[in-house]
């Protein structure tokens, strides 16, 4: 379980490293991967049985409802196949989370290990790429783009995306007593680094939500402070080394300064009250089964196929009861982990991973409230995955008494089916996803509107 377990989070560090040399772009590349990934753990569910069961009956009943009411919603849609998919790439995020949540469950001290060192080497792979680009714009003299700082993703917001789950991940080392030096001083470089770039990047819903999760944490206990000390520190010098490094260079050495419209102190909501007035509309038009899964992507405006706002997006695609149900299961999830680590209350391992992980979904999901974190497929892979850390960490007595076998084999049946769909919609729309584009670009010009695919607008 350790090797499967350290394979999966290589392959998904490196995930983004793959667009090199491939012919589809970042973020197609990263939709094609995500489905290879929930295939592989809808085979897994179906050919293992899970160690121990992970969720309660009562978490399962909540997310059948949600399920039927998307499925029904999807019927009634005006696409019901996009619809359906949308509803399928749901099913497996819950796959994958589910799937990584049985190998930490079957070894959680060495799950912590692997997980702090897997995130510590992707963060020092990003911040040694910043580091490169940057140096070769200051020696050719160059204006200091975000979209060059951030390269390896297609935008500079999807790197911001990362980062707001990797930077509170760092954090483990702050909690943990028997932590070696070097290793301490590592994390605090890498950490300092990471807001520094998310900086540089000019993706201020990362910065806020990182600041806001520090506020939150604060109040709840030791363990929590310890953490919010570490991050606060890197914060601020991390703050004065963007400063430093990307103005005060940039004005000595008179390098063409950045544009306006990505600057981290910029003003503005950047289009997105429209957005939201515009799933609210959604919404209250369709209150209880919303316009239908991804049908938020059946109009063709000029800012986004998507709300950035997760909880408008849910309400208006799936309907406000489905949207009700979903907070009510994550607020309470989080609550219910919160609380056991504060029983513990120690500076163990296990301790440190679910303070870590507890802060990263937090400002995840702080940051879904003004960004598209629930639509581009890398975050939704690392959004998973940090959830069934999380899952797989809490302690077993806490589990349900085992499910049945014919419970079990529905399960693996409905992640089956989810995979296959996803697959077959890949085998459908990847050899013509660059025809799509250059048709979307020629008709409707100026940018293309990722959702599921880059060119995510659904509509005819």
């Amino acid at each position: 379980m350790p090797i499967a377990f350290a394979a999966i989070l290589c392959g998904l560090a490196s995930l983004t490293f793959w667009s090199f040399g491939s012919q589809l772009d970042w973020y197609d590349l990263q939709r094609v991967g995500q489905i290879f990934l929930c295939a592989m753990a809808a085979a897994y569910w179906a050919v293992c049985k899970p160690p121990v069961p992970l969720l309660s009956a009562g978490v399962w009943r909540v997310l059948a409802i949600v399920g039927l009411l998307g499925l029904t919603s999807a019927t009634l849609a005006k696409q019901p196949a996009w619809a359906f998919t949308e509803v399928a790439l749901w099913a497996g995020n819950l796959c994958f989370a589910l799937f990584v949540a049985a190998l930490v469950r079957a070894r959680p001290v060495h799950a912590q290990c692997i997980f702090g060192r897997a995130v510590s080497w992707f963060a020092a792979m990003l911040l040694f790429r910043v580091l490169l680009f940057y140096v070769l714009g200051v020696m050719n003299r160059e204006q200091l783009d975000p979209s060059l700082i951030s390269m390896g993703f297609s935008h500079p917001r999807f790197f911001g995306q990362v980062c707001t789950l990797l930077i509170p991940l760092l954090g483990i080392v702050a909690i943990l007593q028997v932590v070696s030096r070097r290793r301490r001083y590592a994390a605090w470089c890498l950490t300092v680094g990471l807001w520094a770039a998310v900086m540089a990047s000019g993706t201020r819903g990362s910065a806020a939500a990182l600041v806001l999760g520090i506020a939150l944490v604060l109040p709840l206990g030791h363990v929590w402070r310890a953490w919010a000390g570490f991050q606060l520190r890197a914060a601020v010098i991390g703050a004065l080394l963007y400063l430093l490094l990307f103005k005060g260079v940039a004005y000595l050495l008179d390098l063409p300064a950045a544009d306006d419209e990505t600057d981290m102190l910029r003003g503005g909501l950047t289009g997105r009250m429209q957005l939201w007035l515009d799933a609210l509309g959604m919404a209250l038009a369709n209150p209880l089964l919303g316009a239908g899964p991804m049908h938020f992507a059946d109009q063709v405006n000029r800012l986004g196929s998507h709300p950035h706002q997760a909880v408008l997006q849910v309400a208006a695609e799936w309907g406000i009861p489905a949207a009700a149900l979903v907070l009510l299961l994550l607020s309470r999830g989080l609550v219910a982990a919160i609380r056991r680590t504060n029983v513990e209350a120690d500076r163990s391992s296990i301790t440190a991973l679910r303070v870590s992980l507890i802060a990263a979904l937090l400002c995840a999901g702080i940051q879904s409230l003004v960004d598209g974190v629930l639509v581009v497929p890398y975050t939704q892979l690392w959004l998973a995955t940090v959830t069934g850390c999380l899952l797989g960490s809490m302690p077993r007595e806490h589990a349900v008494p085992t499910y049945s076998r014919a419970w079990i084999k529905f399960q693996a049946v409905c992640f089956l089916v989810a995979a296959a769909w996803l697959v077959a919609v890949a085998i459908r729309d990847v050899p013509a996803l660059q025809e799509r584009s250059d048709a979307f670009l020629e008709k409707h010009g100026d940018r293309l509107r990722p959702r599921f695919w880059l060119q995510g607008v659904i509509a005819a």
